[in-house]
């Protein structure tokens, strides 16, 4: 009796070969759609399924050493983690992004999490243009644009007047741009998966 879905070598195969993908995208791509569910949701990334991810991901490197390996796994959780850590510092993203692009970096290594980045950055302006659409929060992004602007001329004093006694500006709200990391990295699986890229 043939079995439509299994796993061999590392691989899940469907239907006696008809297609196949590694395993280790599959757990992937479960991990970042939780992470997406959990920022639209509650606007936060859970540490403890930013853990189980890497968890999962070492433990695969750990059975599975051929197929990326713990060297590289850990080269990509540092690039991840790496790439995104001054726009956390800047204050543009939020620590659970980093995290979340680090157990990215775990799962493809180093160069993986490179191209992950990069689709991540191009379908997140997509995404942060649609969000905000969507909240009807232009007209306050164009204000704080200006109260910006006039701080780097010689109005600051009464452009961070108008914005507040400590010139903080009013937020538009939380991006939760953990989408736009999930679908970058299920974009770059599926180009993967068609021969276009490499990890």
């Amino acid at each position: 009796m043939a079995h439509p879905l299994f796993i061999q070598d590392g691989f899940l195969v469907v239907a006696d070969g008809a297609w196949f993908i590694e395993f280790r995208l599959v757990l992937l791509a479960g991990f970042v759609l939780a992470a997406a569910v959990g920022d639209l949701h509650r606007r936060r990334i859970s540490n403890r399924l930013i853990l189980c991810g890497l968890a999962v991901a070492f433990l695969w490197h750990l059975f599975y050493p051929y197929d990326l390996g713990w060297l590289r796994g850990l080269a990509g959780l540092a690039a991840g983690i790496g790439i995104l850590l001054p726009f956390f510092l800047l204050r543009g993203m939020a620590a659970g992004d980093v995290k979340l692009m680090g157990l990215v970096g775990a799962f493809v290594g180093p160069w993986g999490v490179v191209w992950v980045t990069l689709l991540t950055f191009l379908l997140g302006g997509i995404w942060v243009v649609a969000w905000l659409t969507a909240k009807r929060a232009w007209p306050q992004v164009m204000a704080n644009l200006w109260v910006m602007w006039q701080t780097l001329g010689l109005t600051r004093a009464p452009a961070l007047a108008r914005a507040g006694e400590d010139g903080g500006l009013p937020s538009v709200g939380a991006i939760p741009y953990g989408v736009a990391i999930a679908a970058g990295a299920l974009l770059l699986v599926a180009l993967f998966k068609q021969g276009w890229v490499l990890m």
